[in-house]
């Protein structure tokens, strides 16, 4: 059994879009996410995908942030 349904996922993602100013694409959310990145900071999850994934990864990002944990994105090392 899947911890995450891909709809709930995208459901997730779109409720943050949905949140943000002027409703930005998930991948710009993810990238402007990673400037409160930090090289000192640790991290309990690593997600490495597709970028064509970026909504589906929006979704998991914040599900898992909710739920307490760090999360890096791979692709959004700009």
């Amino acid at each position: 059994m899947a911890l995450f349904s891909r709809r709930d996922l995208i459901n997730k993602a779109n409720s943050v879009i949905q949140k943000s100013y002027y409703a930005k694409s998930a991948s710009t959310i993810l990238i402007e996410s990673y400037k409160a990145y930090s090289p000192l900071k640790t991290y309990d999850i690593f997600l490495s995908h597709s970028y064509q994934d970026a909504e589906v990864i929006l979704g998991l990002k914040n599900t898992l942030e909710e739920r307490g944990y760090e999360v890096y994105v791979d692709w959004c090392d700009c």
